[in-house]
């Protein structure tokens, strides 16, 4: 089988996600089942325009404001006729594959991005996008749906969508640790976020909160692994400082993969503290080495 993914991000752009990681795992499965996977995403800087990972082919084309509209170009002229199914994973703004794929189309929606409008936009884009966003879901009501969780599930059928046209599938990850072996928990009482550092993720009340459990608990610690916005995490930096805070908050920026599952290992909690999530997939992978949300 043919199977073309369009997701306005590929695994290998700095700013994926567990969304992407979602994909990539799926899609490279299919592919050691025997499918030709072909996915098409935005490109970034240094990116390639075509790649080969795990079996799985990467096109990109535009940026993540303009591969909606250069993916119905790419799909008329190379994929048309030519596949078997489309998988249009919709992150914020969809693609309105509904409109102009004449194949088998799958709809994927991780969650609606409401309030998450307001946190990445300013006024008053973020109003426009808050308001128009139910009106252009509604182009999926015919389409086929995955979810990752029941609260993404509830979201659609408000909007209208039929419960039978949604299957919920959870975001997954292999039982065995990946590494080994295990490192022990820390010695002192040790809170972790993991992932993008913007405002819509709500570091900053991570960082709030500490300062609660710091005062309780003197000997705490709370790491932060990820990058993100500069402006954001200089404001998180600073507001660490304000808060005396320097000594117990360690700012790890981005780390390889293998290091963030040893740090999610020997931490006692991860904090996530987003203004929406279907699901974080970060919870699933800590939760692996006992570590509660």
């Amino acid at each position: 089988m043919k199977i073309l993914i369009l997701n306005w991000r590929d695994i290998q752009n700095p700013s994926a996600g567990g969304a992407e990681v979602l994909t990539h795992e799926v899609a490279r499965r299919w592919v050691g089942q025997g499918h030709h996977v072909t996915l098409l995403a935005s490109r970034f800087p240094g990116s390639a325009d075509e790649a080969v990972l795990d079996g799985v082919q990467i096109l990109r084309c535009g940026n993540s404001a303009t591969v909606y509209w250069h993916a119905a170009r790419v799909y008329r002229t190379r994929f048309r006729g030519r596949c078997d199914v489309v998988l249009d994973e919709i992150n914020t703004l969809p693609f309105f594959t509904p409109w102009y794929v004449r194949e088998p189309l799958v709809a994927h929606f991780n969650q609606m991005a409401r309030e998450v409008w307001f946190s990445e936009c300013w006024w008053p884009l973020s109003l426009v996008g808050y308001l128009l966003e139910p009106w252009w879901l509604r182009v999926y009501r015919r389409t086929p749906v995955i979810t990752i969780s029941d609260s993404s599930r509830r979201d659609l059928v408000a909007l209208g969508f039929l419960p039978a046209q949604i299957t919920v599938m959870s975001m997954g990850v292999d039982h065995a640790p990946m590494v080994s072996p295990v490192p022990p928990k820390a010695d002192v009482p040790t809170v972790i976020f993991v992932g993008r550092l913007k405002r819509s993720k709500r570091v900053h009340d991570v960082v709030r909160a500490f300062r609660q459990v710091r005062d309780r608990c003197p000997s705490a610690r709370l790491w932060i692994a990820g990058q993100g916005d500069r402006p954001y995490t200089q404001r998180l930096v600073r507001m660490v400082r304000a808060l005396g805070l320097d000594e117990a908050v360690r700012f790890f920026g981005r780390v390889p993969e293998m290091q963030k599952q040893a740090l999610m290992a020997q931490a006692h909690v991860i904090a996530v503290a987003s203004v929406r999530e279907g699901w974080g997939l970060i919870v699933t992978e800590a939760n692996r080495y006992g570590t509660p949300a």
